[in-house]
């Protein structure tokens, strides 16, 4: 079911007339204090997993919030509370009403996954507030969110050479220089790769892929 509702999305995807310029991506992402969450491990420290650290304190972990589209990337909002359907709203509708993008809100789709703050009546809150279009990936689907990507290059930079933080604060002033420092023309890149992402997921029939570009993304 997974593989068919994939290939659905992906095919309505491609017979659809919006360009990468017409999407805006969001998402949530944890960091540890002493490595990166499991999902970035091995682009972090290869394939073999050699010196990947086992045992990340989930205790020891930052929550941040973040947004990016063609041409643009929001404040890296740092979560400090669980979130659920009204905060998630809140969130958003605040970074949203600070673009310059309100003149396009009829071509623009905010593509999201499918966690519970992002569906029903915050979802709901959202489209009332800011007019925009909500397009929610098939479950399961990291490959076709160009964000999931940009976690996983600010993983690399942030765990590079085994480093590690001591405290909280000095991992969210890494994370938020990181963020900072990666270059529009990149986060622009993926924005525009989530075509190509629909393509291969039609190709495969519904299978995760990896993304065949993520290496040179990183």
């Amino acid at each position: 079911m997974t593989k068919k509702k994939r290939k659905d999305w992906a095919e309505t995807m491609l017979r659809g007339t919006q360009t990468g310029k017409d999407f805006i991506f969001d998402d949530e992402v944890s960091f540890g204090l002493t490595g990166p969450p499991m999902f970035y491990r091995k682009v972090v420290h290869g394939k073999d997993g050699k010196n990947m650290r086992k045992n990340v304190d989930r205790k020891g972990t930052v929550g941040f919030w973040g947004m990016i589209g063609f041409g643009f990337k929001r404040n890296l909002i740092r979560v400090r509370e669980t979130l659920n359907a009204e905060r998630y709203a809140k969130i958003l509708t605040t970074e949203w009403n600070r673009t310059n993008l309100a003149h396009k809100k009829p071509q623009l789709s905010l593509v999201t996954d499918n966690a519970p703050w992002h569906v029903g009546h915050g979802g709901f809150l959202l489209t009332q507030s800011t007019g925009i279009q909500m397009d929610r990936l098939p479950p399961t689907s990291p490959d076709l969110n160009p964000i999931e990507t940009f976690w996983a290059m600010m993983a690399r930079r942030l765990y590079q050479g085994g480093k590690t933080y001591s405290t909280d604060s000095k991992l969210e002033t890494a994370v938020q220089k990181v963020w900072s420092d990666l270059p529009q023309e990149k986060i622009d890149s993926l924005v525009l790769s989530i075509r190509d992402r629909a393509m291969v997921v039609v190709l495969a029939d519904g299978d995760e892929v990896k993304w065949n570009k993520t290496n040179q993304d990183l």
